[in-house]
């Protein structure tokens, strides 16, 4: 008799489980073409992919996340209950389509109308586990638009959980694609620039992006040093780990970097005049001279570009 039992309940899950099965594919038959791209990676567990360094490339067609067991409380609900996996898969989906709808019927919308969007999903998700906001934020990045993007990375920045959850695997692979300075600096903004500040990663991680071939990437070392030193971002000042930074990049000469090490100096003056007035004169051979008239001006008068040479700039020559 308990051979018998023991042989009808597996019976039972497995029809359960494909009846889950058969609605999920239903509802993602209706699916969006924007959203065609978006793949349904919600493994059982959420439990980041260990790295061995930091320049370890992603593993091809891999997710976030990598089913594990043991440990985890999703894990154990999964045993318990074989269509959790099914459940997260579609719920994190049709969020994505729900935002997808929302931000198409947002043709040229500003920072404050997107904003809007972004702190009505904050509210619903505030009590959610942070494996979920975080792949949420991955099926919004897979659709090519800076809005997507903005969305994305606020999503996790206003969900502490999710955000000081972030590994340096699942930063990197958050900010694959950053090709504008408007992708970047809300990379270095909402993402990189906190969990750094808060020594969630190594210092090698930023380092090593600043090494990097591709001049986003650097550009995104000099932006996450602002959320350690500005006081509107739960900046504290980090002197030293501010100034390192600046040094690996001083002789760079791509616009979109010099004008980051400028900011970067700037925002740390507003902590460390002094360290950075004494960056300036040691450093003075080597830096652009960009970046040494910005920094002097806003040292001396507050802005990066005083009111009367602004002035003066815009009048029409002769």
């Amino acid at each position: 008799m308990n051979l018998k039992i023991e042989i009808a309940l597996p019976r039972i899950r497995m029809t359960r489980l494909r009846k889950l099965e058969s609605l999920q594919t239903v509802a993602l038959s209706s699916a969006m073409p924007r959203l065609n791209c978006l793949s349904l990676r919600t493994p059982t567990t959420y439990r980041p992919r260990k790295r061995t360094s930091i320049d370890k490339p992603a593993p091809a067609g891999g997710s976030l996340f990598e089913s594990t067991e043991g440990t985890e409380t999703v894990s154990r609900m999964s045993e318990l209950n074989p269509a959790t996996e099914v459940s997260n898969r579609v719920g994190v989906q049709a969020l994505a389509e729900e935002i997808d709808e929302r931000l198409s019927n947002l043709p040229g919308a500003g920072a404050e109308a997107l904003r809007e969007v972004r702190r009505e999903f904050s509210r619903r998700l505030k009590d959610a586990a942070p494996h979920v906001v975080i792949e949420l934020a991955a099926l919004l990045l897979e659709v090519p638009r800076i809005k997507y993007r903005f969305i994305a990375y606020e999503l996790i920045h206003h969900h502490p959980s999710a955000l000081s959850r972030l590994t340096a695997w699942q930063l990197e692979q958050l900010g694959r694609g950053i090709a504008s300075w408007a992708a970047v600096d809300c990379f270095g903004i909402y993402l990189a620039g906190p969990v750094w500040r808060e020594r969630h990663v190594p210092n090698g991680l930023i380092h090593g992006w600043a090494r990097s071939a591709d001049r986003w990437w650097r550009r995104a070392a000099l932006v996450s040093t602002v959320p350690l030193n500005s006081k509107a971002r739960g900046g504290n000042g980090d002197t030293y780990r501010t100034l390192q930074v600046c040094r690996l990049l001083e002789r760079d000469r791509d616009p979109m970097v010099v004008k980051a090490l400028s900011w970067a100096l700037r925002e740390l003056s507003k902590r460390d005049p002094r360290a950075v007035r004494e960056y300036l004169a040691r450093r003075r051979d080597v830096l652009p001279a960009r970046v040494l008239r910005e920094v002097s001006n806003k040292l001396a008068t507050g802005t990066k570009n005083p009111k009367g040479k602004r002035d003066a700039r815009r009048r029409p020559q002769g």
